[in-house]
């Protein structure tokens, strides 16, 4: 419902935000279909968005209103092109939504890059260091960012899993089917059983160790970026080891 009247405050209003901070390029309502794919749905998918687009439109004010299949397509575009925001033993902390360029990455559930949401606003600097945000209003805010999970060669694709990495085969294609409309035929889900189990062993071995999370995949800690020991950090939950 939030997105929905956000959405719907964007187009009334005429808001554009500026994606990419060295492009003058601009995103906005219009983003949504001009920028992110949509997919076929079924009844069972597709009526808790329909359901949402209404009730946002009567709780807008007559002037702001759109047509619900306006909306309902762009509901349905935003759901199938946002990021989780996953926090310590796999909370579901919140839903990211970017029309920039998040969207453009394709899925893998052999991943080479992570969704990473650190819980203060850090950015690293081109000299290796770590740096906070300047504005004190953004204190404790997330910064989301994607980092790579494994050496990646140079013009290799970048590739994001959109389903969670720690379930089998069956769940993740269900997760794919739902939610993203499509089969997966990443390498992973074409593997045999034996290889299937090398993969999940593999990843669990990165998985984070500490009883009170034991759900984020560890990335490679960033020069002076870990607040403690470890060469690893947990993409959930910020811990290192």
């Amino acid at each position: 419902m939030q997105s929905a009247i956000r959405m719907l405050s964007m187009k009334a209003l005429g808001i554009q935000v500026h994606p990419f901070p060295a492009s003058p390029q601009q995103c906005g309502f219009d983003s949504y279909r001009d920028r992110l794919c949509a997919i076929a749905r079924d009844r069972r998918t597709a009526k808790p968005i329909e359901e949402t687009a209404r009730a946002a439109l009567e709780a807008m004010p007559v002037a702001g209103r759109i047509a619900p299949a306006v909306l309902i397509d762009a509901l349905g575009r935003h759901q199938c092109n946002v990021y989780g925001v996953t926090g310590p033993a796999a909370a579901e902390v919140a839903l990211a939504s970017f029309t920039g360029l998040f969207q453009l990455f394709n899925h893998s559930c052999l991943p080479n890059i992570l969704f990473d949401s650190m819980p203060t606003r850090r950015f690293l600097r081109s000299d290796g260091e770590t740096a906070a945000s300047s504005s004190s209003k953004s204190d404790g805010w997330p910064f989301f960012q994607l980092v790579a999970f494994t050496d990646i060669p140079a013009g290799a694709e970048l590739l994001h899993s959109y389903a969670r990495s720690a379930d089998g085969p069956e769940l993740r294609r269900s997760t794919l089917r739902d939610h993203y409309g499509f089969e997966c035929d990443c390498p992973r889900c074409e593997c045999d059983p034996l290889r299937e189990a090398d993969i999940a062993a593999q990843l669990e071995e990165r998985r984070c160790p500490y009883d009170d999370c034991g759900s984020g995949l560890g990335v490679p800690v960033a020069p002076k970026e870990a607040a403690g020991p470890g060469d690893l950090r947990c993409v959930h939950c910020n811990s290192t080891w």
